[in-house]
């Protein structure tokens, strides 16, 4: 049997889903990820596939939880820390301090168009490592299947 390959991307986008009325669940036979209602709400899948992944939920299909704004914060923490002292990284890091941390730390980053890049990069790189581990985690042997504007 060939090993799986997951979007890389749609996997990571999995993980940053913080949207109660849907939920992310992955194929384990096909790698697809697959978007589908959660608590009753209007979020529409074909009946077909939501009968299909409620008869091999746990086996065939498993869901992916999203990962804590705790763990965001930290992804946002390790990148200031990797940074050189300087006007960047003290208005980052009070940024990240107290309520609405997400929206400053990107605010503030508008005015550091280079870092704002590397923050994408590193950001990235981040979340494949969760990923990774998360693969791991479910003793699922896979590949993340990177974007060519993707660095590893």
């Amino acid at each position: 049997m060939s090993e799986l390959v997951i979007d890389g991307e749609e996997f990571i986008g999995a993980l940053e889903l913080n949207m109660p009325e849907i939920k992310s669940v992955l194929d384990c036979e096909t790698g697809e990820v697959i978007m589908m209602p959660n608590n009753g709400s209007d979020f529409e899948i074909e009946d077909e596939l939501l009968e299909l992944i409620e008869e091999n939920w746990g086996i065939r299909f498993i869901q992916i939880e999203p990962i804590s704004s705790r763990e965001g914060w930290e992804i946002m923490s390790d990148f200031i820390d990797q940074l050189t002292d300087g006007e960047a990284v003290r208005r980052l890091d009070r940024a990240i301090q107290g309520k609405s941390a997400f929206r400053r730390f990107k605010d503030e980053l508008i005015d550091f168009p280079g870092l704002r890049e590397q923050w994408f990069s590193f950001h990235t790189a981040a979340l494949y490592t969760i990923a990774e581990s998360w693969l791991e985690n479910h003793d699922i042997k896979a590949t993340l299947k990177r974007h060519p504007s993707e660095s590893k």
